[in-house]
């Protein structure tokens, strides 16, 4: 089985203890290698509360006839956190994890080969480089569906605000020629930063923001073809 660890299932595991950071970060080199980097934190007093929560997520999906994930906190595991993120074309640099003012923090980097590839497997989320018009690219990310449909009340709006109290979920993609246009509100030279923090901000509750880059597409001797993914591991 191989597991992802993307924003999606922090939000499931968040939904129960709140206070989860993360920062992914996508680094596109002009060869079309790159690399992609994570670290997340969680108070050190919620990690039993995560694993229930966790627990409970497991059975739901086993019973809809998925698989679960792969015992209790193995978004903590250094050693399956190795196993998934190892792979063809994809080299796991750093691997660590440690304590700091009351947070268990958890640090790795991967080295891709092939950007395109690497993000296609879905192992670190639903991220997609695409060939856009005049020979540019498009970067794109496609969130989980808002946990507020329709027209919540205010109440429902604060208990779930609360929930997500302390959430900051950061992406930050650095690519390799001129951004052209972006939906990221911090932009310095070729880097662009999304920054989440749905208990502050209740209009991520109710829908989804969009996150998409395009970059110029000139000196870049890319393959335009659409990339296709390596298999996922059993």
């Amino acid at each position: 089985m191989r597991i992802r660890i993307n924003i999606l299932i922090v939000l499931l595991l968040a939904a129960g203890t709140g206070c989860i950071h993360l920062e992914q970060r996508i680094t596109v080199h002009g060869d079309g290698s790159g690399l992609i980097s994570l670290h997340y934190s969680v108070p050190i007093d919620k990690i039993d509360s995560m694993a229930s929560c966790q627990a409970a997520i497991d059975r739901r999906q086993r019973s809809a006839g998925a698989p679960g994930t792969t015992g209790p906190n193995w978004f903590l595991n250094n050693r399956l956190a190795h196993d998934c993120f190892q792979g063809k074309a994809i080299t796991l640099e750093e691997n660590r994890s440690y304590d700091e003012d009351g947070r268990r923090h958890v640090v790795l980097q991967c080295r891709a080969t092939d950007m395109r590839k690497a993000l296609a497997t879905g192992q670190f989320g639903d991220f997609s480089i695409e060939p856009g018009r005049e020979g540019n690219y498009v970067f794109r990310a496609q969130l989980p569906e808002a946990p507020l449909r329709g027209a919540p009340s205010p109440e429902r709006i604060r208990e779930f605000q609360a929930l997500f109290e302390g959430m900051v979920l950061r992406l930050v993609v650095k690519v390799p020629s001129q951004i052209l246009d972006s939906t990221a509100k911090d932009l310095s030279g070729t880097t662009a930063t999304w920054e989440l923090k749905p208990g502050e901000n209740a209009e991520l509750l109710k829908r989804n923001p969009t996150v998409s880059l395009t970059f110029s597409g000139t000196d870049l001797a890319w393959d335009t073809s659409p990339p296709s993914p390596a298999p996922a591991r059993d």
